[in-house]
């Protein structure tokens, strides 16, 4: 910032004529106006510089919070693979559990039917025999978990030896 010094001399061109006065009054208004216009543009450059910071500083956390979404993106994307995964585990097993369920209501109907039939016949001595073959002899499905009794043949097989 320059600033002008006056002595309250003028500076014309030596000769001591008035009319240096007026130039010395309006080169000091000029002085005055450029130190103000300096002074003003200093203060737009530090407001520009410190908006400049201030967006520089805004985007990066947006870059930041960009960053983290799309990590948590990805996170969400495993887990939904993840879980539909196992979705589709849950899924077939109940599928085979319900299967199970079917074929073994569909086998203690027809123990239920043929012990209905020997009762009526009167032949007591035979289911009993069958009921301890039910009992004690088993096969398992491939999950090992149901459970088919010896005396019922296995789904389409003929119930006839």
């Amino acid at each position: 910032d320059a600033v002008l010094q006056h002595d309250g001399q003028g500076e014309g061109d030596g000769d001591g004529v008035e009319g240096g006065g007026e130039a010395d009054g309006e080169a000091e208004a000029h002085a005055r106006e450029d130190m103000k216009e300096d002074h003003e543009f200093h203060l737009s450059q530090r407001q520009m510089n410190w908006t400049c910071e201030s967006l520089e500083a805004t985007i990066n956390e947006k870059l930041q919070l960009i960053n983290k979404l799309m990590k948590n993106q990805q996170a969400y994307k495993s887990m939904k693979q993840r879980y539909e995964l196992r979705l589709e585990e849950l899924e077939e097993q109940l599928s085979r559990t319900i299967q199970d369920k079917t074929a073994l209501s569909r086998e203690l109907e027809v123990i239920q039917t043929e012990l209905e039939s020997h009762m009526a016949m009167g032949d007591v001595s035979s289911v009993a025999s069958e009921t301890v073959n039910v009992e004690t002899q088993t096969f398992t499905n491939p999950d090992e978990r149901a459970i088919r009794p010896a005396a019922i043949p296995p789904e389409g097989a003929s119930k006839d030896p």
